[in-house]
């Protein structure tokens, strides 16, 4: 049951990191935008970037079946739920 709730987890955070990947690389390259405040969302986005990395350890099949990772990848899910819905809903 931990590696299904694990696999399900890790592809959600990949979907949903295809928005703040280009949510991040486009505040790079724009330098913040036109006065700076999309620096200031940078570190969020960035750190919802991170959680890619224990998504692909969970889809490698090597570690489906830790509660750490589980724990660790639905922080990171709610996480990103909650600004993806501060940015679009509210």
């Amino acid at each position: 049951m931990v590696k299904i709730i694990n696999i399900i987890v890790a592809v959600l955070i990949v979907i949903i990191n295809v928005y703040f990947i280009k949510t991040s690389s486009s505040i790079i390259f724009s330098g913040g935008g036109g006065m700076g405040w999309g620096l200031v969302f940078l570190p969020i986005s960035i750190s919802i970037n991170l959680f890619l990395i224990t998504a692909f350890l969970i889809l490698k099949k090597s570690k489906q079946n830790s509660i750490f990772l589980l724990t660790l990848n639905s922080l990171g899910l709610f996480w990103s739920l909650f600004w993806f819905y501060q940015i679009h809903i509210s």
